[in-house]
């Protein structure tokens, strides 16, 4: 087996093992905090999504652990499969179609900025105490 059909299969395990984590968490989420106006199992799993790939990044690229198939398999399989930006813009074009601005607003800036925040941290977390 060639290194790209291992890439794919690495890709494929991974993005359905993150697919069903995403449904489980976001789930139980959302059960927990029951406020139906915003999605907080989503954005939950966006804010932890964000994190550890600012982790990942942080050991690929500063403790220069370089194999490609683990890049692929964590980073595009797991937690490709595991985010949900897509799901998070169709939730707020909800909110917008529905004239819920406020709504729609919070979404985007918890999704966005504490998102990228979480990266940073992930990333810097690796620097600190790895």
């Amino acid at each position: 087996m060639n290194l790209l059909s291992k890439e794919i299969t690495v890709v494929a395990l991974g993005g359905a093992f993150g697919s069903v984590a995403r449904l489980l968490l976001s789930r139980f989420v959302q059960l927990l905090i029951p406020y139906e106006s915003l999605p907080w199992g989503i954005i939950t799993v966006n804010i932890l999504g964000c994190f550890l790939i600012g982790i990942l990044y942080g050991l690929f690229e500063f403790r220069m652990i370089m194999s490609p198939l683990w890049r692929a398999g964590l980073m595009i399989g797991i937690l490709g499969g595991f985010t949900t930006f897509s799901s998070f813009t169709l939730d707020t074009f909800h909110f917008l179609l529905r004239g819920e601005f406020f709504s729609a607003i919070s979404n985007v800036f918890i999704s966005v900025v504490i998102c990228l925040f979480a990266t940073a941290i992930g990333a810097w977390s690796v620097s600190v105490f790895i």
